[in-house]
């Protein structure tokens, strides 16, 4: 019984990266793309490959048919969309976002997912919006620290220069910040007199941080539409969990890719609608589209 119990946890990473049981084990077999969303609430590193036989989703085709609507809007018309899946734990809200993910991919998306566990809530400002410039630049957690800024580097060259944002350093140190990186002033040298606002003023520091992810995530964005004619498609599962900071740049980033082809689903619990920015949602819990568009 000790081994056994002495097992238990190596075991469960094991699933989580679908690398499967020993013989006589136990086991749950998952389909790549719930193994990624859980993965992300697990710490794990999501597996590439594919099970032969992946899970089939039951009793959720109306909502699937609504999310597939949502985003071909979005493609047709080029304007940004985005829906609102609040419920429960447990009522299959990450089951119903990794199917609409694996449909949207196939039909030529490129996807950014990222998931927040219920225990993050209190967790760093910002960690929202790190996740999900980690998830679009291509920036893997894993590595260690100077692999991790030499990819932030690249990534953020290949996006050009940001609109409204010198190029004195002052984006790469923020995005190293957004990302948690130790170190984050010496990734992009920032000095001198803006360096000098961030370490005094601390609202100079959050607007810079906003400013810099809404920049950030309209280039990936314009970026990923011109070479896609999918468009893009943004998840994020758990945002119940989300720290104040980053719902508030989230929205702001939304109204800046308005007029793109990005479809957002969000997935939460019944808390969010108290305590969230509009983030251009019904405050109703159902999945829903805007009613309105955003003024200019």
């Amino acid at each position: 019984a000790k081994s056994r119990s002495a097992s238990a946890p190596s075991c469960a990473t094991a699933l989580l990266r679908g690398e499967g049981v020993a013989a006589g084990e136990r086991g749950v077999r998952l389909d790549a793309l719930t193994r990624a969303l859980l993965g992300a609430r697990a710490g794990v590193e999501p597996s590439k490959r594919r099970e032969a036989t992946p899970r089939v989703l039951v009793g959720r085709d109306r909502e699937l048919r609504r999310l597939d609507d949502l985003r071909d809007e979005s493609t047709e018309e080029r304007r940004a969309r985005v829906a609102l899946l609040v419920g429960a734990a447990g009522t299959g809200k990450s089951r119903l976002a990794g199917e609409f993910l694996e449909r949207a991919q196939k039909a030529g998306a490129r996807c950014v997912a990222v998931s927040l566990a219920s225990h993050e809530r209190e967790g760093r400002a910002y960690g929202l919006a790190g996740a999900v410039l980690r998830e679009a630049l291509g920036v893997e957690p894993g590595l260690a620290h100077e692999a991790q800024a030499r990819a932030l580097r690249s990534s953020l060259t290949s996006l050009g220069a940001l609109p409204g944002v010198p190029d004195d350093g002052r984006a790469l140190w923020a995005v190293a910040t957004l990302l948690g990186l130790d170190g984050a002033r010496s990734v992009g040298a920032f000095e001198g007199a803006a360096w000098a606002h961030v370490e005094r003023d601390p609202s100079w520091r959050a607007e810079l941080l906003s400013s810099v992810f809404e920049a950030c995530f309209a280039a990936y964005c314009a970026r990923a539409c011109g070479a896609s004619d999918g468009g893009v498609v943004l998840v994020c599962d758990g945002l119940e969990a989300a720290d104040r900071a980053s719902l508030a740049a989230l929205d702001r980033a939304l109204r800046a890719v308005r007029e793109l082809p990005v479809c957002v689903l969000a997935c939460a619990r019944p808390e969010l609608l108290e305590r969230a920015p509009a983030l251009g949602f019904e405050r109703e819990p159902q999945l829903a589209r805007p009613e309105r568009e955003r003024q200019q």
